[in-house]
């Protein structure tokens, strides 16, 4: 009878343990029981999900990932199970969520209008987002930084350091240095408000000047497309234009002093016709009709015929006299 009943004992204790083992398998393991329905979900990027990962409905674990596959267009499609029983349409959403701090993720089923989605149906890439960069996260805190003193900064991440180490006692510090922070960013209040003003009236002439804009671009790269074809031609007109400098450099230099003296009577040129300026404007209004009277001479033909019954000249001999001469050409009828 003893051991008869130590038998059972220990079949009761076994049968126990393999159930309990059984019930833990099941609900760690996360195995269904009930009827499901396979849906797919197109993503830009799931870095962390994996297969058998959780799929949740208002916070509720309602089925599993079944696959994950890359498309020929780099996308992500996800294939995923859940209760026959949990509606879904034409404009649900998905989105990927961090289940903890370790990094597992889970799918996120949110509501969206539209007819019901029938099994196997699929939800576009619009209706989906993937979860967090916690790198783009921790970059954005770069202007932050950059904005503090070296020790602030450094205080700072010491003091994160020990909290995410679950050293308590650090939150004090913690919090004492992120009022230092605010206190620098509140001192630099007016400076930021400034910039963000100026960045918004910026954004504000880019939108009004959005077609202008366009057509710079497109301009742009026609002008930079075209030297860039005419790239060897252009490399020679520069040599060229080398030359041409050097030339011109060395003419100048070698024929400075002949133009400093060109420049010189230049000026006294200037101030003999600014003297007489009343005869140089009469000059000026009578050579109209000289013109039109020169005109009429050679209206015939391609030439001018004169005949000349005289000529007086103005010369001055080498001892400075001014002598004027006349040449005509004697007793002619015609003068």
């Amino acid at each position: 009878m003893k051991r008869a009943g130590l038998l059972v004992k220990v079949l009761a204790f076994v049968t126990a343990t393999v159930v309990m083992t059984g019930a833990l398998v099941v609900v760690f393991g996360g195995f269904r029981f009930e009827a499901t329905n396979t849906y797919e979900a197109v993503f830009d990027d799931i870095s962390g999900m994996k297969t058998a990962s959780e799929v949740r409905a208002a916070g509720v674990d309602v089925g599993r990932v079944e696959s994950t596959d890359r498309l020929p267009d780099n996308t992500i499609l996800v294939t995923f199970s859940v209760g026959t029983k949990i509606p879904l349409t034409t404009g649900s959403t998905a989105v990927i969520r961090y289940k903890n701090l370790v990094g597992d993720r889970y799918l996120q089923l949110g509501p969206g209008p539209g007819a019901p989605l029938p099994a196997g149906g699929k939800i576009p890439k619009t209706q989906t987002r993937p979860a967090l960069d916690l790198d783009a996260l921790y970059n954005g805190f770069t202007p932050l930084f950059q904005g503090l003193q070296p020790d602030q900064v450094n205080r700072l991440s010491s003091s994160l350091i020990a909290v995410l180490q679950g050293q308590g006692s650090a939150v004090d510090s913690l919090l004492s240095d992120l009022g230092s922070v605010t206190t620098t960013l509140a001192d630099r209040r007016t400076l930021i408000s400034g910039v963000v003003d100026q960045l918004n009236t910026v954004l504000e002439t880019l939108v009004q000047r959005a077609p202008e804009l366009d057509d710079t671009i497109v301009n742009l790269q026609t002008l930079v497309s075209g030297l860039a074809q005419d790239r060897e031609q252009l490399g020679g007109d520069l040599a060229g234009i080398d030359d041409l400098t050097t030339t011109v450099g060395d003419l100048l230099a070698r024929e400075r002093p002949g133009l400093q003296g060109n420049v010189a009577q230049l000026s006294r040129f200037s101030q003999v016709i600014t003297s007489d300026q009343a005869a140089l404007d009469n000059l000026i209004r009578r050579l109209p009709g000289y013109y039109v009277s020169l005109g009429r001479i050679g209206a015939n033909q391609s030439a001018f015929q004169f005949y000349v019954c005289g000529v007086q000249l103005r010369l001055t001999t080498p001892a400075g006299k001014i002598t004027t001469p006349f040449i005509n050409s004697g007793n002619v009828q015609r003068c």
